[in-house]
């Protein structure tokens, strides 16, 4: 009988906070990323069904990282709720990096609890992907 994959990340294979990057809601699609999903599998794409690769099982709102161990941040679609805002910003090491990428509509802010929790962003842009246009902001904490 075969033992069970433990869904734990290892001390030892984690990077150090200098260059540790989390994807809340990620499957793999940053080389090198840790990704925070309550789901162990892919969802989507081609991969879709095969584990995720650094997989971190938890939620923005309780993320089993410690205060000030990460350098850089990525959200793209995951809900911002207060709580998931507040976790990043514990887990956030001096001078991290905070990217956050959602669904922008005319007369919308998608980042305006962000900038409440967060602070001012270093920049603010729009693109278009698969038909959709996504409000990217950055933002660099204190």
């Amino acid at each position: 009988m075969q033992a069970a994959e433990d869904p734990r990340p290892q001390a030892r294979r984690a990077p150090p906070a200098s260059r540790l990057l989390l994807d809340i809601g990620g499957e793999g699609r940053y080389r090198g990323a840790w990704n925070l999903n309550p789901r162990r599998w892919r969802t989507c794409g081609p991969l879709r069904g095969h584990p995720i690769p650094n997989w971190l099982p938890g939620r923005a709102e309780c993320i089993p990282l410690p205060a000030g161990s990460v350098q850089t941040i990525i959200v793209e679609r995951t809900p911002l709720r207060p709580a998931a805002l507040w976790e990043i910003r514990r887990v956030a090491a001096p001078g991290a990096r905070v990217l956050l990428r959602h669904a922008w509509c005319p007369g919308s802010e998608p980042h305006r609890l962000a900038r409440e929790i967060l602070g001012p962003p270093l920049h603010v842009s729009l693109r278009v992907m698969t038909m959709l246009v996504i409000q990217q902001s950055v933002f660099r904490l204190p």
